[in-house]
């Protein structure tokens, strides 16, 4: 059996590997990439230059992440493909710590689920070997998540090797809790609040794991003993003080720029929008872009509102349900995504209000959500069903790390997606300019200014790209 594991996990790596090869030789994008790495003097820097990452002197506070940066500019020279490839490695570990913790929480069918964690009792979680019976579902739910185009945003994309780190962090804190949960030993659960307090310095974007563990130990159980409670309070904690700490950076970078998400009321009305939007790309994950339709929401409009009343009927039912399987995955998504889904104001809510990037985590329980539907099929059609999903997604999963990698090839793709995006024109402007086909690059200037005349950094483009042309028309052939 563990001979037969090995194979697998071999087998799916290599799969992984593949299908983002087309992203691996590419450049740092101009998308962020160049303004936290390359053009970031606190990474290029020396010893000062961490200094100047952990005091908070950036948009955003992940020190963690921007450490790691650091650590690969000096290591391999500023070399793009270290950075590209170490954030692939990171996605493979969190595909096979995401294997492991579903191993400890998954039950077999002869496995009792009532086990009391405050006994330490072995049944409550299994460890260093895979239930036999839930080997193959496991391995289909992590290559689900591994292989899903909305992955891309997140692995080939450099700048969000902010996922990555916090993924693996935050699945190994997970790891550790469990441990705590089934020895009763302390050191486990201090290693859990270390990992987690690193998963949120990379990025806050598990924030929502010690509620997500509070559920799943409820779904174990059908309680939640107070000891629980307890264990998990200085985890929450945590949670609440970066939650504040992101949405005080972001607020800040707001006001520089004049952006706003509007009144509440808008904001409530387009998480409805939003929540069915990422539901709707992961399960058909195509014509996916960096930079998506900006949606003019209207509350006085009744139609506007049916899809936060229809989210919240949906809510509703699987409530009533009474089927703690489905309750636990409900919840766990809406703790992810609840960061992302508007209520709360961001600096890219400028270009759009959704992004494939902010999918990654909740990504994992639309993944775990579609393995446990299948749960109770025949094997055989489990094993159909996982082989024709690989055939699907890793030729799109390819195709789409293809577009990451160059900043040419992601922009022209965008274009043809989203032709009503200012920003993505003006990207595609200097794209253009970098590979010194200025003709192209002023007619995308000039569309972008079409699209936003009155946005400062359209009107700058525009008028360094012309200089540009300007300049190559006198210059002697």
């Amino acid at each position: 059996m563990r001979h037969h594991r090995t194979i697998l996990i071999l087998f799916l790596g290599s799969l992984c590997t593949l299908a983002y090869l087309p992203s691996l030789g590419g450049p740092l994008l101009q998308f962020d990439d160049t303004m936290l790495i390359s053009e970031n003097p606190q990474v290029r820097a020396g010893a000062q230059g961490l200094v100047e990452i952990w005091k908070g002197h950036s948009l955003d506070y992940y020190p963690l992440s921007l450490t790691l940066f650091w650590i690969e500019w000096h290591a391999g020279g500023g070399l793009p493909q270290i950075f590209r490839v170490v954030n692939l490695a990171l996605h493979l570990i969190a595909a096979g710590l995401l294997a492991y913790l579903l191993s400890m929480w998954l039950p077999g069918r002869r496995r009792s689920c009532r086990a009391d964690p405050s006994a330490g009792d072995e049944r409550f979680g299994r460890t260093l070997a895979f239930p036999t019976e839930r080997g193959a579902l496991i391995w289909f739910i992590v290559a689900l998540w591994m292989l899903h185009p909305l992955s891309v945003a997140s692995v080939a994309w450099v700048s969000e090797q902010k996922n990555t780190l916090s993924a693996v962090f935050a699945l190994a804190s997970a790891i550790a809790f469990t441990r705590s949960l089934i020895s009763n030993r302390p050191a486990p659960y201090i290693l859990a609040l270390l990992l987690f307090a690193l998963s949120l310095l990379a990025k806050a974007a598990f924030v929502g794991l010690p509620l997500i563990l509070l559920v799943m130990i409820w779904w174990r159980l059908g309680r939640v003993p107070k000891r629980e409670v307890i264990r998990l309070a200085p985890m929450l904690a945590l949670s609440i003080v970066f939650s504040i700490t992101a949405i005080w950076f972001q607020a800040r970078h707001v006001a520089q720029i004049g952006n706003d998400a509007g009144p509440i009321l808008i904001r409530v009305v387009r998480a409805g929008w939003a929540a069915w939007f990422y539901l709707w790309k992961m399960i058909a994950p195509i014509r996916l872009t960096p930079i998506y339709p900006r949606w003019r929401v209207d509350p006085t409009n009744p139609l506007h509102w049916l899809p936060l009343i229809a989210l919240i009927a949906v809510i509703a039912a699987i409530l009533m349900s009474r089927r703690r399987g489905w309750i636990v995955m409900m919840l766990a998504g809406l703790l992810l995504l609840a960061p992302i889904i508007g209520l709360a104001n961001s600096s890219f809510f400028r270009l759009s209000y959704v992004a494939d990037h902010w999918t990654y985590p909740a990504l994992m329980v639309f993944a775990v959500a579609v393995g446990c539907a299948l749960a109770r099929s025949p094997r055989k059609t489990q094993t159909s069903v996982a082989i024709v999903a690989v055939v699907i997604l890793l030729p799109l999963t390819w195709r789409r790390a293809a577009v990451y990698h160059d900043t040419l090839s992601l922009w022209e793709d965008a274009v043809r997606k989203n032709p009503t995006s200012y920003a993505i024109y003006t990207n595609l402007a200097w794209a253009y300019v970098d590979a010194n086909e200025l003709p192209q690059a002023l007619i995308a200037a000039e569309h972008a200014a079409q699209l936003a005349p009155d946005e400062p950094d359209v009107q700058q483009t525009l008028a360094a790209v012309r200089r540009r042309a300007e300049a190559e028309d006198h210059t002697p052939k």
